[in-house]
């Protein structure tokens, strides 16, 4: 970022300057040990009334872990999302990745890491279906339907030895083109409540 024209520059330009100062990672090392409580606090309090929450938590993690120190803790930084941000025609326009902050390749890579190293994820295009294959023929398509359900299809092939009739865990159905996640699981349950449900879905389609 351009650094403001003191002789021209707002207080929002002056706050924003400061924000991304004190929001490098080099900015904390070795400073969070220094400041009392009070003063983190109120740094903190700048930082995530300004959309960065996670620089106020590096800096309350450096400040807790350093040697000596007096600190009790501090509570997690929480930002008030405040009113829902609408543009100048009074349309709902949230910033990127704010309001959906992963994507379904993301539950993919997420749930590989739960099935093991043999598995591997691949990234539809946008990220928003993916390819989930292990040691099988078969893969694992990741996608969400025209009814808004999280999908995963997949093939059968005979050398992969697949139970016919899965007991699929709680949660999970199964559909013409493989099983989704139902009871209306969405991206408000998290990341790894889905990729959990998504692994719980292979292992039992795999019998493995």
């Amino acid at each position: 970022m351009k650094k403001p024209d003191r002789q021209t520059s707002t207080l929002a330009d002056i706050v924003d300057q400061f924000v991304e100062e004190w929001a490098r990672n080099a900015t904390t090392s070795g400073l969070a040990a220094t400041l009392g409580c009070t003063e983190l606090d109120a740094l903190t309090a700048i930082l995530t009334a300004s959309g960065r929450p996670d620089a106020a938590t590096l800096w309350i993690e450096d400040h807790q872990h350093a040697e000596p120190t007096d600190c009790h803790g501090h509570a997690a930084p929480c930002l008030d999302p405040g009113p829902l941000p609408h543009d100048e025609h009074g349309r709902y326009s949230p910033i990127p990745g704010t309001e959906y902050p992963f994507s379904i390749s993301d539950v993919a890579r997420a749930a590989v890491v739960l099935l093991g190293p043999d598995w591997h994820a691949e990234s539809g295009s946008f990220g928003v279906t993916a390819i989930i294959t292990g040691p099988y023929i078969g893969g694992f398509g990741l996608l969400v339907d025209g009814d808004g359900d999280l999908c995963i299809e997949f093939t059968r092939y005979e050398e992969d030895d697949w139970p016919e009739s899965p007991e699929l865990p709680d949660g999970v159905e199964s559909y013409f083109g493989g099983v989704f996640l139902s009871e209306a699981a969405s991206a408000s349950d998290g990341l790894d409540f889905l990729a959990a449900q998504v692994t719980a879905a292979v292992r039992a389609v795999t019998g493995r």
